[in-house]
């Protein structure tokens, strides 16, 4: 979401909602499970994971962190 929101603030000179940068994932290479997943989470609800998606997502999670 932030890529595409900062693209829209570089490229346009404005800032857009959320729901704006979502239609524009597919373009940053976003595989179509992740948006779903995104979409599930946004609509309220909780995405299943499966088991070796969770074991995995913690270490690339830690990837991203500033600390």
């Amino acid at each position: 979401m932030t890529v595409a929101r900062a693209e829209a603030t570089v490229l346009e000179g404005r800032l857009i909602t959320k729901t704006e940068a979502f239609g524009r994932l597919r373009r940053f290479g976003v595989p179509d499970g992740l948006i779903a997943e995104i979409t599930t989470r946004r609509n309220g609800e909780h995405p299943a994971f499966p088991l070796g998606g969770r074991i995995v997502a913690v270490p690339l999670a830690s990837l991203w962190s500033t600390s």
